[in-house]
């Protein structure tokens, strides 16, 4: 979170806006339109492929990490399926964690 009001970032050649990258798509809805206007003057920007790939390699990192410990588990002399649960308890919880902590905006200032 940005306490501070957002600032302006300045790149060679000028502002950000005024960067080519970041003309208005003429498809958009006026609805669409203001909520990019409302984020930019805010002071964010959403970028999905960003997004979608941060919770790929999220979920990738928990499954191995969950096959990690259901394997541990296994390789016991006594595994049982509480023991199972057990280990697995606080590996769920630290996924549920990452996951909320998962970037869903960018500032630009």
């Amino acid at each position: 979170m940005n306490f501070f009001g957002a600032r302006r970032i300045n790149v060679e050649g000028g502002p950000l806006e005024e960067f080519d990258g970041e003309k208005e798509r003429p498809s958009l809805s006026l609805r669409q339109r203001n909520r990019l206007d409302r984020d930019r003057e805010r002071g964010y920007s959403i970028n999905v492929k960003q997004i979608v790939l941060a919770f790929a390699v999220e979920f990738v990192i928990i499954g191995l990490i969950l096959a990690n410990n259901y394997l541990v588990v296994a390789q016991l002399p006594d595994a049982t399926n509480l023991k199972t649960i057990q280990s697995l308890l606080f590996p769920i919880a630290m996924a549920m964690v990452e996951l909320e902590l998962v970037p869903g905006f960018r500032t630009i200032g």
